[in-house]
């Protein structure tokens, strides 16, 4: 049960984050990292060990939002510094 409010407390701040993140601004650019990155930690680490299959398929949707949001982070950290 804990594992699954955790997957999805991380995907509603994920969610936040990314919706946050649409303004092309790389504000706040550690706590979007770290949020991600501990976000793909913890849901490849339920993928990998011996979970029921609701916490698995949390933890996939969990990994593909972080997914989007570390794409987010690189597109925008790519057009910041060298489109610009």
């Amino acid at each position: 049960m804990f594992k699954n409010l955790l997957l999805i407390i991380l995907i509603i701040i994920n969610s936040i984050l990314v919706s946050l993140f649409q303004q092309d601004s790389i504000d706040m650019l550690s706590l979007h990292i770290i949020v991600a990155s501990f976000t793909t930690i913890i849901s490849l680490l339920y993928l990998i060990t011996r979970v029921s299959k609701s916490t698995m398929y949390i933890a996939l949707i969990s990994l593909i939002v972080a997914a989007y949001h570390i794409y987010l982070i690189v597109m925008t950290v790519y057009n910041n510094v060298y489109a610009s």
